[in-house]
């Protein structure tokens, strides 16, 4: 009797064991395969981004920054619409209700859609009042960026659903697609005398490109029967996720339109492109996200313990984005001359804009995973600092260094705010043991 009770622990045992075994191997899988095609699906990117820092002169440069902010503000918008989906379409696996993931899925690319369609509108209707505003050339750029909008927001919604299912590889290769089509056709209009308008349609070509595949592959999920799904709560997670993602989108890009509408043309082109360069560690944090938020949320749903998996995260941002930035700190000149002429002096302003976005990005690990968790209360610190930041910027302007300074010291103070309020829960997530990613022992047991 003694003997079956040990038997069936042990079995117990096991079966947990390779539980925990098995989603490893799946998190290392999902996480090389996101940052393998990440990393293709970027190089594309600053080889565009070189060409057109090479073509473009400093002020047509602030001109195309504004675009750069629009997409960065879209890039923002999508981690907080795939924390939206991505959390219900866990709850939904988690109750075994598959067939409800069809209609969710719709609903919200419709909703993601109707928000397009308002961003559209309002920059067709008031191109010209915007363009005034920010100093621009030409309304043209406005109204180019108006559909570059609609086709994105739309895109941010089939990519959404792709990362709520889990279907990475598809994920990442539409986003090489885009990157791949992006640089041809916008290089070549805007080698052909198109300047900025160029760029920006060769941005327009590529969305439409990936949004097509998309299609393709979510045919069976976007064409199915629809089911009724019921009282859900998305609206009361929407109250508290919209303002979030306003606050992290003003946080990270309300200093380049008050750059543009403060600063002479070319002291402005200047801080836009140190900006680019400076938010590149943004980026890595919101691919280890992507990644992240859909494993915390499902297990979060099926009760199980969140904190290894925001360990492994703060980790591996800290590390590579630390890297980059410490980079840009000690060779700022070359970074600089790698992606633009030699009229763009940016040295200076990068040394203080790259630490400033990695703060920034490590607080965006710690905002994430608190919303997978549903802990709103994340909202009062996150959204009172982008409050802070326009006020200070609407006081301190008066060259581009001032205006990089302070978007520093904001981004460090909340940083350093966000420690102090959640310093258990970071505690706590520091000292677990790594059981379930253990990556070295995995890959030698391939």
């Amino acid at each position: 009797m003694k003997y079956s009770q040990h038997l069936n622990v042990a079995e117990h045992i096991y079966k947990i064991a390779n539980e925990y075994h098995l989603v490893a191997r799946e998190i290392l899988k999902d996480t090389a395969l996101t940052a393998l095609m990440g990393l293709a699906s970027s190089l594309f990117s600053y080889l565009f981004l070189q060409f057109l820092g090479k073509s473009l002169t400093p002020t047509e440069f602030g001109d195309f920054g504004v675009a750069m902010t629009a997409l960065v503000g879209v890039s923002v918008v999508a981690l907080m619409y795939n924390a939206v989906v991505i959390q219900y379409i866990a709850y939904f696996l988690s109750k075994s209700q598959k067939e409800k993931i069809v209609s969710f899925s719709k609903y919200s690319l419709y909703a993601i859609m109707v928000a397009g369609l308002a961003v559209f509108f309002i920059f067709e209707f008031f191109a010209e009042d915007i363009s005034i505003l920010l100093n621009l050339s030409s309304p043209v750029i406005m109204r180019l960026l108006g559909i570059l909008m609609l086709t994105e927001f739309f895109g941010t919604g089939i990519s959404g659903v792709l990362n709520g299912l889990q279907r990475f590889a598809v994920l990442g290769f539409v986003r090489i697609v885009y990157a791949i089509i992006s640089l041809l056709a916008g290089a070549g209009l805007v080698y052909s005398g198109f300047g900025v308008e160029g760029a920006l349609i060769g941005f327009i070509v590529g969305s439409v490109s990936l949004n097509l595949i998309s299609i393709y592959f979510l045919r069976k999920t976007l064409f199915a029967q629809p089911e009724r799904i019921g009282k859900i709560g998305v609206l009361k997670y929407l109250f508290f996720a919209v303002p979030i993602t306003i606050s992290i989108g003003v946080l990270l890009n309300s200093d380049i339109l008050l750059a543009k509408y403060y600063l002479q043309p070319i002291e402005a082109g200047h801080y836009v492109a140190a900006s680019l360069i400076g938010t590149f560690a943004f980026f890595i944090m919101a691919a280890v996200v992507k990644v992240m938020f859909p494993k915390v949320a499902n297990f979060n749903s099926n009760g199980k313990d969140t904190l290894p998996l925001l360990k492994e995260s703060v980790q591996y941002t800290a590390l590579l984005t630390g890297i980059l930035t410490l980079a840009f700190l000690l060779v700022p000149d070359l970074a600089s001359k790698f992606l633009f002429s030699e009229e763009y002096s940016i040295s200076g302003l990068l040394r203080w804009y790259a630490p400033a976005t990695f703060f920034l990005a490590m607080t965006t690990v710690f905002v994430m995973y608190l919303v997978a968790l549903r802990k709103f209360s994340i909202l009062y610190p996150v959204a009172g600092f982008a409050i802070l930041k326009v006020f200070i910027l609407a006081r301190f302007h008066a060259s581009a260094s001032e205006i990089v300074a302070a978007v520093f010291w904001v981004n460090f103070a909340l940083f350093l705010v966000i420690l102090v309020l959640y310093k258990d829960i970071i505690l706590l997530a520091m000292k677990k043991r790594r059981e379930y990613f253990n990556y070295a022992e995995l890959l030698q047991s391939r």
